[in-house]
C-alpha cells in the first residue's frame, strides 16, 4: 500500500467549537489562544465546500475558452450524542447575543492523513438547521452550518489553543433523565418518540470584491416538531381540528425544559391494525411561534 488511508478511527482531536464573538468585526476570526468546547460525542462530520465558477465561451471554438472562479460557499454538518444543550441552543434559541445564533462560531477537528495529523477549521459558522430527537434512547443532535470558510490547515492548528484531545467523557442525555417529559396544554401525555427542528434563514453579505461571504445575520426562524403519543383522550385530536394554539413542554436532561409557545398541530394521524397488538398511537406534528430551552 502506497499510503495509509484515513478512516473514522483516525480522528485525533474530536469536533470542538469556540465563539468568535457577536460583533460584525469578529465574523470569521477565531479568537487568540482559544479554549475549545466539545461538540458532544460526535458520530458524524460532513464538510461541504463549494465554488462557483463561470464558463467563458468565445466565438471560434465549440469548446469553452476558460473557466474562472467567482465565489466560494461553505457548509458543514454534524451528528452527535448530546452531553448538554449548549451547542443546540445556538440553533434553537432566539437571537440575543452570546450563546445564541447572535454569535459566530469557529469549529475545529483533526485527523491523520497518511499518518500525519492535519487540522480542519470552519470559521464564521451559523446554524441553518438544528434537529434534536429522542426515541426511548439517547438524545441526538443533527446540525448544519453555513460557514464563511473551511480552512484545511495541514499540520498547524490554532496557536495557543486549549484543545479537547480525546473523546469527551460523561453520559449523553437520556430519555429517562426525567419522568413524564411531554406535557401538552398543562396535561401530561406518555410518548415514545419526539423530535424538533429549527431552521434559520440568514441575511448574507455577498459583496463585489471578495469571493467569500463577508457577514451573516439571523433573519427568520422556523420551528417544527413531531411526537408519537399514546392515546389517552380526545384533546389532541380536538386541538388539531380547531387549529388551537397551545403551550407545550418537553423535558430534556436532568433539569431543563423545552417550552413551545403558540404551538399548533398541523398533522394528526391515528392508526389501528388487526395484525399487531400495539397500543393506540397518535402521530402528531406541528409548528410553533417560539421556543426556548431553560
Amino acid at each position: 500500500m502506497s499510503f495509509v488511508p484515513t478512516t473514522a478511527r483516525d480522528i485525533v482531536k474530536p469536533l470542538q467549537f469556540v465563539e468568535e464573538g457577536t460583533s460584525a468585526s469578529t465574523y470569521g476570526t477565531t479568537p487568540t489562544s482559544p479554549t475549545w468546547t466539545a461538540a458532544g460525542i460526535n458520530v458524524e462530520i460532513t464538510t461541504d465546500p463549494r465554488t462557483v465558477s463561470e464558463k467563458i465561451r468565445a466565438l471560434g471554438s465549440e469548446d469553452y475558452a476558460d473557466r474562472v472562479k467567482t465565489q466560494e460557499n461553505y457548509a458543514f454538518s454534524l451528528k452527535s450524542k448530546m452531553l448538554n444543550t449548549t451547542l443546540a441552543k445556538y440553533g434553537i434559541s432566539a437571537a440575543s447575543g452570546t450563546g445564541t445564533i447572535g454569535a459566530h462560531l469557529s469549529f475545529l477537528f483533526s485527523k491523520y492523513i497518511d499518518g500525519t495529523e492535519n487540522y480542519t477549521r470552519m470559521v464564521g459558522c451559523k446554524p441553518i438547521s438544528t434537529t434534536i430527537s429522542v426515541n426511548r434512547g439517547l438524545w441526538e443532535l443533527d446540525m448544519t452550518f453555513h460557514c464563511q470558510e473551511i480552512k484545511d490547515e495541514t499540520t498547524s492548528g490554532v496557536a495557543g489553543s486549549t484543545y479537547i484531545t480525546s473523546i469527551p467523557s460523561g453520559s449523553p442525555l437520556n430519555h429517562s433523565d426525567q419522568a413524564s417529559p411531554f406535557t401538552w396544554n398543562s396535561v401530561s401525555f406518555m410518548d415514545r418518540s419526539f423530535s424538533m427542528t429549527v431552521t434559520r434563514d440568514l441575511a448574507l453579505l455577498e459583496v463585489n470584491g471578495n469571493v467569500l461571504v463577508q457577514g451573516a445575520r439571523a433573519a427568520l426562524r422556523n420551528i417544527s416538531w413531531s411526537a408519537e403519543v399514546y392515546k389517552k383522550n380526545t384533546s389532541l385530536a380536538t386541538d388539531h381540528y380547531d387549529a388551537a394554539e397551545r403551550t407545550f413542554t418537553y423535558k430534556i436532561g436532568s433539569a431543563e425544559t423545552i417550552t413551545f409557545t403558540e404551538a399548533t398541530i398541523t398533522s394528526y394521524r391515528e392508526n389501528y391494525s388487526g395484525s399487531n397488538s400495539d397500543a393506540g398511537i397518535e402521530s402528531i406534528s406541528g409548528e410553533s411561534k417560539s421556543v426556548a430551552i431553560a
